[in-house]
């Protein structure tokens, strides 16, 4: 962000959540109050995800919200609870190529690598989605 625009604006810091998929979870329930939430014990792939991403770089809970809206629009009968079908495992790294990598630029190598390997195993990917999360991971590093 430039210096003239971050002038013009107050910032306000949101801490991430300590409990990631408890988060995911009250956001669903709050979208939909029908919503049974998880079964107990069930994993949360993006929470997960998102754990590894605060030990880099802390996000609140502004681009998560994104992706999950975005991952709700790319794959209809999104489950966030359990271990990704193939079609949620495309959705999900859609939703990370979209909105959570511009918020990595300038990670280090290290870190890149870190995320890429929690990516692949949060999400259950194959070699084509793990090759392509190590790729993209790879151009935000310096």
């Amino acid at each position: 962000m430039s210096y003239a625009l971050s002038r013009r604006f107050g910032w306000i810091y949101v801490d991430a959540p300590r409990d990631t998929a408890a988060f995911i979870a009250a956001y669903l329930r709050k979208v939909d109050p029908v919503w049974a939430g998880p079964a107990h014990g069930a994993p949360c792939p993006l929470g997960a995800f998102w754990s590894a991403i605060n030990k880099v770089r802390v996000l609140g809970p502004a681009p998560i919200i994104d992706a999950i809206r975005a991952v709700q629009v790319m794959e209809g009968a999104a489950d966030f609870f359990t271990v990704p079908t193939p079609s949620m495992r495309e959705a999900l790294l859609d939703a990370v190529d979209m909105v959570l990598l511009p918020m990595l630029d300038g990670i280090v190598v290290q870190d890149a690598k870190f995320l890429a390997e929690a990516a692949i195993e949060a999400f259950g990917l194959d070699a084509e989605g793990k090759d392509r999360i190590q790729r993209r991971m790879e151009v935000v590093a310096v």
